[in-house]
C-alpha cells in the first residue's frame, strides 16, 4: 500500500445528528471536507441510546472509536515522514488476493474443510 496516494490530511472525525431520524452517526472527512467513509451501514455496530427532553437518540459507538483511530492513525502519518518510511519498510506484504476460510466457530465435529 502507496500511503502518499491517501486522501489529504489532515482527516477529522466528526459527527452528524439527524433530528428526524433521532439517530447520530459518524463520519471521517480529509482535508478537502469530503467524506471518506462513515458508520450508517457498519456491520460492527454498538448502538449507544442517550435520552433527552426530546426521546431518545442512537448512535453506533464503536463506529465512532473506530473511525476516530483511523482518522488518528492518518494524522500520526501525515505529520512524521520517519513514521511513514518505517510503515513501508515493514509491514507485512501481502498477495494481491487472499483466500479466507469461513470462521465456523468453536463447534467440536466441523470443519472448514
Amino acid at each position: 500500500m502507496d500511503l502518499s496516494k491517501l486522501s489529504p490530511a489532515p482527516w477529522e472525525c466528526e459527527n452528524h445528528s439527524e433530528c428526524s431520524e433521532r439517530s447520530v452517526h459518524a463520519f471521517v472527512t480529509d482535508a478537502n471536507g469530503k467524506t471518506l467513509f462513515d458508520t450508517l451501514n457498519s456491520d460492527v455496530a454498538v448502538i449507544h441510546t442517550e435520552h433527552d427532553e426530546y426521546g431518545a437518540h442512537y448512535s453506533d459507538e464503536q463506529g465512532r472509536v473506530d473511525l476516530g483511530f483511523a482518522a488518528l492513525a492518518r494524522n500520526a502519518f501525515a505529520g512524521d515522514p520517519e513514521a511513514l518510511a518505517w510503515w513501508e519498510a515493514n509491514r507485512v506484504k501481502t498477495p494481491e488476493k487472499v483466500q479466507v476460510r469461513p470462521y465456523i466457530g468453536n463447534t467440536p465435529g466441523l470443519s472448514n474443510d
